[in-house]
C-alpha cells in the first residue's frame, strides 16, 4: 500500500474541520510531512490514517467505519495506538481487539486553548531560538527538538521556539508544530534532571506570546494522566477545550510496534 500523491493529500486537509485536533494534522500535510493513507477518495474517504515522521506509532485516524481503519492499519507497520475522535474511539477498540486477539484501552488526549491574555512568565534561562542555534538544538536529546517543518532549521525559521539554555546546553524547549489560519499547536518537553523548575512555563509563554501577536490561538494538547503537562497549560492561561482519544494496544508497545502479515505465495 502507498501513501496518496501530493494533490490528494492537500485536499484531504482542505476537507477536515479547522479545529484545535485537526491543526496539526493540517499544518503536516499542506507541509508535505507525513504519509497519509486512504480507504476511498478524498476529500470523502471511508477511512483516512496519517502517519507523521515524528510520532511514527502514534497514527491519527478519521472515518466513520472502524472495520475500514482496521484495513488501512493492517498494512501499516510501527504503530502501536491511535487517535482518533471520541466518539469513533469504542467501536475502533472493539475491532483492533478482535482482529488482534489482544486487549485495547482508550486513553484521553486533551486539547486546550488560549484565547485570552498570556500569563507572563520569564526565567533567566530561557530566550527565543532561532536560526543561529541550529548547532545548539540538533545537538539536543530527540525528545527537546521541534517538530512539524522539514527539518530543525525551518523549524528555528519559520516557526516559534523558545528553550532554556544552560551550560552550552539546550534542556528544555517549547515550539510551534503546526499552524493553520486560526490555530497553532505548541508543545515540547524539558530534559528530567531539570524538571520543575518552571521552564516550560517560561517557554510555553514566550511562545504562546509570540502566536497570539500573529493573530492565531495557541493549542496545547496533553495525554490525561500528564498532570505536569495540564498545570504547564494552566499556568499560562490556557483552558479545557475538548479531547481526542488513543486506541492503545498494550501488546504491541514490543520494539517494532505493529508488524503486518506477508501476502501468502
Amino acid at each position: 500500500m502507498e501513501p496518496v500523491d501530493v494533490a490528494t493529500a492537500s485536499a484531504f486537509a482542505d476537507s477536515l474541520e479547522e479545529d484545535p485536533t485537526s491543526c496539526t494534522a493540517q499544518s503536516a500535510l499542506r507541509r508535505r510531512l507525513g504519509a497519509l493513507y486512504l480507504r476511498g477518495r478524498a476529500p470523502a474517504p471511508e477511512a483516512a490514517v496519517l502517519v507523521l515522521p515524528w510520532v511514527p506509532s502514534e497514527p491519527v485516524a478519521w472515518g466513520s467505519d472502524p472495520i475500514a481503519i482496521w484495513e488501512l492499519l493492517a498494512e501499516i507497520r510501527g504503530w502501536t495506538c491511535v487517535n482518533v475522535a471520541t466518539t469513533l474511539a469504542p467501536r475502533l477498540a472493539e475491532v483492533l481487539a478482535a482482529r488482534l486477539g489482544a486487549s485495547t484501552r482508550l486513553y484521553a488526549d486533551l486539547y486546550y486553548t488560549l484565547e485570552g491574555p498570556v500569563s507572563p512568565f520569564e526565567h533567566p534561562w530561557v530566550r527565543r531560538l532561532t536560526g543561529a542555534d541550529l548547532s545548539l538544538v540538533e545537538d539536543a536529546p530527540r525528545e527537546i527538538r521541534p517538530v512539524g517543518f522539514d527539518s530543525v532549521l525551518a523549524a528555528l525559521e519559520g516557526g516559534v521556539a523558545g528553550g532554556a539554555v544552560t551550560g552550552g546546553r539546550l534542556v528544555a524547549s517549547i515550539s510551534l508544530s503546526g499552524a493553520t489560519e486560526t490555530f497553532g499547536e505548541i508543545g515540547g518537553a524539558t530534559l528530567p534532571d531539570w524538571r520543575g523548575a518552571g521552564l516550560a512555563t517560561a517557554a510555553a509563554s514566550l511562545v504562546a506570546r509570540e502566536l497570539r501577536a500573529r493573530g492565531l490561538v495557541p493549542v496545547w494538547s496533553t495525554g490525561e494522566e500528564n498532570r505536569a503537562s495540564q498545570k504547564v497549560a494552566e499556568k499560562v492561561g490556557f483552558r479545557p477545550w475538548g479531547r481526542a482519544a488513543y486506541v492503545v494496544v498494550d501488546r504491541l508497545r514490543d520494539p517494532g510496534g505493529f508488524q503486518p502479515t506477508a501476502p501468502k505465495g
